[in-house]
């Protein structure tokens, strides 16, 4: 392949920078270690924070990947480029690179160089420290990447040299995500987020991200070729978008997250924090979020873990952005409640929140919290496949707390018909069971394993938990 270049990346050589990064970056975008970020957002800045900002010269701003105008570079011309500054950092024998590329024309590469004029088609690269000549191939190198419309070619050169070429077949007609890692002298190449080649370790002592110069030997860029002797060289023709450095080698989550490039707001939010209620009161949570068009699913820790609330009993909108539950109950108090949020590839879960109930008296035993106020459990329930209003029943416990004993009478226990009701421990162990087949239990409480808290599940014919409420042995 004939080599016309795009000069691809900024000169990263010795030094160390220390810069506050910028607060808008998007949060996809590892921070960490980042030198540099251009993401040609109607302009060539550099958002990293360090301000390495580019001029455009010839170039011109297009539609991204995402059909955003103004918010890539697209480069048709020969002779069109971008001039930034070089990038100056301490990291030798570890880096990253990032871009996004949609070349328009075959054998057009984005082409790392070599010192001097030597045919090669390819970008010149210069130590800022040694000038010209910078050192032999057993020295300094720098590191490129090659893209065309039929491979990824990733390449070492120092001078004449070329340590460890490492070269993909592909085809490129479309928007394409490539990082190059090179980690401790070996490079990795990473296609649309998944690991598609590794080099050759290399023995030479210090590499870096290798760069052209827009002209001599003051400025890098992106987009064109330059030798030392400011002519020009060759030049780029398509898309590029989103060119981040970073010093140190990327992970293959951060690689897979800058792929996807889905920028989560992770802002779910649900007010109010606590709804302040009496008993037999409705309470509603609503949630917010900006990212768009989410999913909702609520959910509830009842001491057992968090579980996800169907619309069944007192719960509803347990799907949508608002939850509701009527008749809020003792054994509703302080119940944490939270939701989780899905917009494509966004996963947010929301803080936590709870129903405080008015009048409750909050007593603590041995360390556990228990809540009483008569001593009665009460448990109303809504029986499917039974029209309103028969489709009620109430069922109560007590005494609650209790000490040796309780009694459970299942109230209207004929049209529970398939339906159970289970008592387990806080560690989840079940301590009694039955089908709601007669008028009441009673129970001695001698062997269930001492005083804390319970909890009764009512539960379905299918098999569903359709509520949770707590009682306490002292």
């Amino acid at each position: 392949m004939k080599l016309k270049s795009l000069l691809l990346i900024t000169l990263i050589a010795l030094g160390l920078i220390t810069s506050t990064m910028a607060q808008n970056l998007p949060n996809y975008l590892p921070s960490n270690g980042l030198v540099g970020w251009w993401p040609f957002n109607g302009n060539a800045n550099d958002d990293s924070g360090i301000g390495n900002n580019g001029t455009i010269n010839g170039a011109t701003l297009s539609t991204d990947r995402d059909g955003l105008i103004n918010s890539s570079i697209n480069e048709t011309n020969d002779g069109s480029y971008i001039k930034t500054q070089s990038v100056i950092t301490n990291a030798a024998n570890t880096f990253s690179i990032s871009l996004w590329a949609n070349p328009s024309q075959d054998d057009i590469v984005i082409a790392q160089g070599v010192n001097g004029n030597e045919g090669y088609g390819t970008m010149s690269i210069i130590h800022p420290t040694h000038g010209q000549n910078w050192g032999d191939a057993s020295i300094n190198a720098g590191v490129g990447i090659n893209v065309g419309r039929n491979q990824i070619q990733i390449v070492e050169h120092s001078h004449l040299y070329i340590a460890s070429p490492l070269v993909y077949s592909t085809q490129i007609q479309e928007w394409h995500h490539i990082v190059l890692v090179y980690d401790q002298h070996v490079p990795k190449l990473y296609l649309d987020g998944n690991l598609v080649s590794v080099g050759l370790q290399s023995s030479i002592q210090n590499v870096h991200p290798s760069s052209g110069f827009c002209s001599y030997y003051t400025q890098s860029g992106f987009g064109n070729s330059f030798n030392p002797n400011g002519a020009y060289i060759g030049n780029y023709k398509g898309d590029f978008d989103d060119i981040g450095i970073w010093n140190r080698a990327l992970t293959q989550q951060e690689i897979s997250d800058l792929y996807n490039s889905v920028n989560c707001s992770n802002n779910t939010t649900i007010t109010p924090e606590t709804n302040a209620l009496a008993t037999g009161s409705a309470a509603t949570f609503s949630v917010t979020t900006s990212d768009p068009n989410p999913s909702y699913l609520w959910q509830s820790n009842f001491g057992q873990g968090y579980i996800t609330l169907n619309d069944f009993g007192n719960y509803s909108g347990t799907n949508t952005n608002t939850l509701s539950i009527s008749n809020v109950q003792l054994a509703n108090h302080n119940v944490p409640i939270r939701v989780i949020s899905t917009s494509d590839e966004c996963i947010d879960t929301s803080d936590v929140v709870t129903i405080s109930i008015l009048d409750t008296c909050v007593t603590s035993i041995n360390d556990t919290t228990f809540i009483t106020v008569t001593d009665t459990l009460v448990i109303n329930t809504q029986i499917t496949g039974i029209n309103p209003p028969d489709n009620s029943n109430t069922i109560k416990v007590f005494p609650n707390p209790a000490n040796s004993h309780i009694t459970i009478e299942y109230g209207d226990f004929a049209i529970m018909d398939g339906y159970q009701l289970r008592i387990e421990n806080s560690l989840g162990q079940e301590v009694f069971q039955t089908s709601i087949t007669q008028q009441s239990d009673y129970l001695n409480l001698n062997s269930w394993g001492g005083n804390g808290l319970y909890f009764v599940h009512i539960v379905d014919p299918q098999g569903n938990t359709i509520d949770i409420r707590k009682i306490v042995l002292q």
